[in-house]
């Protein structure tokens, strides 16, 4: 364990919960009796039960709910010593099926989805059922009473041998995460759907942004002091737009909607040995729509009185984005990585010169304008730990979360004051939202040019119609790419894995696409 410290304190409150519960429960049996307690409880798991299928019929239509999200496992990078297939590009499937009923029936499905593999992001059953509650207590189930009962109400399914149920004590679950969050936004959007039809718009969320890109390992100072490397800052990434607001920057994880991701300075006095340059904004992230999504962030720091440290990060959003946005909303950004080994910061410091507090815009990096030194970037999501020496730059970049709505749609004044912000840069605006700003030579002050603006906008619709297609004859394109094998080999086997573990799946998706009987991949 990296952070004692914190295993402990974290231990001793789940502890000390436990006891408080038990003394409450001891309590209520001393002054009312055991079978007064027994006949309570029975009462409060009934009433939980009942309050959510009327929750279910209050705030969602009936019908089939589905959406899908996806997350890759890139890693062509790792060294020999690896098996030929865990270096392979891989591909998780995550769809989500949704029945809810007239009466209130809630049944979840994850019928589909692909196998488990050789990888560390297979998840455990109880690890499933607590993500699936961790969101309906968030978005639907919300007032307190999460009890046996509402969880009697719903019903679940997290097929035997796929990656939410592998069923095996020897494949790898040590970074579960990895496929759990991604999976779940696809929840997020089919109760959204649900909300907006029936008129709750204000409970709409498009998504969430992924809390995976953040500095772990450890090292050793000169002095011999070991320190870990485990900031917990990516605790707060984002929530996605809704029906009638933006996104919430920097105050959301999908786990801790209740976020604070600490100050600089207090992570530095444990992480020793690598030390913040800047903290800020990352331009374009955040996803385009009516209403924006959250934007990322961005962590820039440098190795500092090292011997040596060893570095690693893992984010499944590198090649593929999780969150789809909804109504016509963009998805949020994909990531990167990024370090600048054998560098000359020492040099730069003792000379007097600026030093780069961010990277922004990868197309222009601060870092490689202001410093001297090998670069490294990869798109791809996971890399191994690299070990790095003294005055050595680290970049993390936080992701955005989707948007909603048409951008074409967003008023005109909150782009300008997104720019203004640095949550856009002006380029991005122009390309997305049509709208043309203008600033002055220093890049300090920005204005709205509203007659380009209004030609910008009209163009981009005029691109829209003669790029559109009558939508059965885009469906007949991809029908037609399907039966020719027109598809990369990562999608090609995730596609057969879900369709040889569930042969349900298996039949809903040659119906969909009305494939023959015997068609396989």
């Amino acid at each position: 364990v990296r952070t004692p410290m914190y295993w402990d304190l974290d231990e001793k409150a789940r502890v000390a919960g436990c006891h408080m519960i038990r003394s409450a429960v001891e309590r209520i049996i001393n002054e009312e009796g055991i079978d007064y307690y027994r006949r309570f409880v029975r009462e409060v798991v009934e009433e939980g039960r009942r309050i959510f299928r009327a929750r279910v019929r209050e705030r969602l239509i009936p019908g089939h709910y589905q959406a899908a999200s996806f997350s890759e496992v890139a890693f062509v990078e790792t060294p020999e010593g690896k098996t030929e297939r865990q270096r392979e590009d891989m591909l998780m499937h995550a769809p989500i099926s949704l029945v809810v009923g007239p009466e209130g029936d809630f049944k979840f499905s994850m019928e589909g989805a692909s196998r488990c593999g050789p990888h560390p992001f297979n998840c455990a059953l109880s690890s499933m059922q607590g993500a699936l509650w961790v969101l309906l207590s968030q978005t639907l189930f919300y007032d307190g009473r999460v009890n046996d009962g509402a969880y009697l109400a719903v019903e679940h399914n997290f097929p035997l041998g796929s990656w939410t149920n592998p069923g095996d004590p020897y494949v790898a679950y040590g970074t579960a995460w990895a496929f759990l969050i991604p999976a779940f936004t696809g929840l997020f959007r089919s109760l959204s759907r649900g909300f907006y039809a029936r008129g709750y718009r204000e409970e709409v969320v498009s998504g969430y942004g992924f809390t995976g890109d953040a500095s772990q390992g450890g090292g050793t100072l000169k002095n011999g002091v070991y320190f870990p490397l485990a900031a917990f800052d990516l605790s707060s990434v984002g929530l996605g737009a809704g029906a009638l607001r933006d996104g919430l920057d920097f105050g959301y994880a999908v786990w801790n909607p209740e976020c604070d991701m600490g100050d600089v300075e207090v992570w530095e006095s444990m992480e020793l040995g690598l030390p913040w340059l800047g903290r800020g904004v990352k331009p374009d992230t955040a996803g385009f729509g009516k209403f924006r999504g959250a934007t990322g962030w961005e962590n820039l720091r440098i190795t500092h009185n090292v011997t040596d440290m060893l570095h690693y990060v893992v984010r499944p959003d590198g090649l593929t984005f999780h969150g789809g946005g909804l109504m016509g909303g963009y998805p949020h950004a994909t990531g990167y990585k990024f370090w600048l080994t054998n560098t000359n910061f020492a040099e730069v410091v003792k000379a007097g010169k600026p030093y780069p507090v961010r990277e922004r815009d990868p197309n222009d990096s601060e870092v490689e304008r202001l410093l001297e030194g090998t670069p490294r970037r990869s798109e791809r999501s996971q890399t191994l730990g690299m070990v790095l020496k003294d005055k050595e730059i680290v970049l993390t970049n936080m992701s955005g979360a989707p948007g909603f709505g048409d951008p074409l749609e967003r008023r005109l004044e909150a782009v300008l004051k997104d720019v203004r912000e640095g949550i856009y840069t002006a380029g991005a605006v122009a390309r997305i939202y049509g709208v043309i700003i203008t600033e002055d030579r220093a890049g300090k002050t920005f204005s709205l040019d509203e007659d380009a603006t209004g030609k910008a906008r009209k163009a981009i619709r005029e691109e829209r119609r003669e790029r559109s297609v009558p939508f059965k004859e885009f469906y007949e394109s991809q029908r037609q790419a399907i039966l020719d094998g027109k598809m990369i080999a990562p999608v090609r086997t995730m596609l057969r894995e879900s369709m040889g573990l569930s042969p349900d799946w298996a039949a809903h998706y040659r119906e969909f696409w009305n494939l023959p009987g015997d068609f396989d991949l």
